[in-house]
């Protein structure tokens, strides 16, 4: 599973800002482009989904605000 980047841990926080400068934006700019950010309950969900096979039975799933996708 690869979660979308977010800035509410450390380690996000820091490729938010890196990204963010490279592209030229300032960070709020750059968080729009990304979209509503990740809940807990959506990623606990999704691990959950993985699990329990209720997910497509793929190698790599890229999860975001609006679900898990199937990375192809």
């Amino acid at each position: 599973m690869l979660p979308q980047l977010t800035r509410e841990t450390d380690l996000g926080a820091s490729g938010v800002a890196a990204y963010a400068t490279r592209q030229g934006v300032d960070i709020p700019a750059f968080l729009d482009r990304l979209g509503p950010a990740l809940t807990p309950e959506q990623v606990g969900t999704a691990i959950v989904d993985i699990a329990t096979g209720a997910a497509d039975d793929r190698d790599a799933y890229l999860l975001t605000a609006t679900g898990l996708s199937p990375v192809r």
